[in-house]
């Protein structure tokens, strides 16, 4: 995942240079099973993007690489150069297993833990819950060596858990001082970013 805030002067630049070059060129890597943008509506920084790999060594290919670092374009690198916040983080997957993100997936709470934390237990407590779609626990991915991340999926706003009741989950109790980030997203939508949001918020009332 990446999380990044573009300073209010580009954020129009930002969104066309994401949506017209960035993402699509990251979508059309081979092994990149999915990518979608979100933009948050409780915590910082605003904008992330979601992206399931087949399998690491995606990001050691040829197509990946002609595409990243010295491949960015002077689009990307103009762009990634004003950004503030940036953060690369990877994971592996634990719970439940190979799955990528729900297809109606429209918010998102996602919570960046630091150490190893197991947080499979509270997956599996969290996904059972009303109104979730999935909820994936993951471990320390191949480039950092240590972290976790917990990511809990809806189709409405309304149905995810508050933070505090995620934090109070028996698996995640002794872990809440190794919280290192959460906050709340909906889906991006071009034209409209907060569409889904206003959507969602009709639904629910």
């Amino acid at each position: 995942m990446a999380i990044m805030e573009p300073t209010a002067a580009r954020e129009d630049e930002f969104n066309d240079w994401y949506d017209l070059e960035h993402l699509p060129q990251m979508s059309s890597i081979p092994g990149i099973d999915s990518a979608t943008r979100f933009i948050a509506v409780e915590g910082w920084p605003r904008y992330l993007a979601v992206y399931d790999l087949a399998e690491f060594s995606v990001l050691r290919s040829p197509a990946y690489r002609e595409r990243t670092g010295s491949g960015f374009t002077p689009w990307s690198r103009r762009n990634l150069a004003a950004v503030r916040g940036w953060q690369r983080s990877t994971f592996i997957r634990q719970s439940p297993g190979d799955s990528i993100l729900h297809a109606d997936c429209q918010a998102l709470l996602v919570c960046l833990f630091r150490g190893t934390p197991d947080l499979r237990a509270a997956a599996e407590s969290i996904a059972g819950g009303p109104g979730i779609l999935q909820a994936r626990a993951f471990g320390p991915g191949e480039e950092s060596g240590e972290g976790a991340a917990l990511l809990v999926e809806s189709g409405a706003l309304g149905s995810l858990p508050p933070l505090g009741e995620v934090a109070a989950c028996a698996a995640l109790e002794s872990h809440a001082a190794l919280l290192q980030f959460s906050a709340g997203y909906v889906r991006y939508g071009r034209g409209n970013p907060f569409g889904a949001f206003h959507g969602i918020e009709s639904h629910r009332a």
